[in-house]
């Protein structure tokens, strides 16, 4: 873009692109934030319900595609449990945008006094 004599196309595109990827980089980083505080929430309140004592939790894989392709902020986040407060199991939840798409609870001893 000319304005004049001088060219000045290159420093507002250089401008615009910055801002654009600042504002992009802080909704991902909102996302994630969110996802982080509602897949600790699902998984206290899978393991409460279950009666198991949570031990840890971590976030894992992101993804932006899953695997059928499909757009949307896909991440693993993997938890230690007890049941008995001896051994330590390993499960995880995969969330799909702020939705947990898939939870996996390898199988455990009983809770003492639990039955289902």
């Amino acid at each position: 873009m000319l304005v004049g004599n001088k060219r000045i196309g290159i420093k507002v595109w250089t401008v615009y692109s910055e801002y654009y990827l600042s504002r992009s980089s802080v909704f991902l980083f909102w996302q994630q934030r969110r996802q982080t505080e509602l897949a600790q929430y699902f998984i206290e309140q899978r393991c409460k319900n279950m009666g198991l004592q949570l031990l840890s939790f971590a976030r894992g894989k992101q993804k932006i595609k899953d695997h059928r392709g499909e757009w949307g902020w896909r991440t693993i986040f993997v938890f230690e449990f007890s049941a008995d407060g001896h051994d330590a199991y390993q499960g995880y939840l995969e969330m799909k945008r702020l939705r947990a798409s898939h939870f996996y609870i390898p199988p455990h001893r009983l809770p003492e006094g639990e039955e289902y």
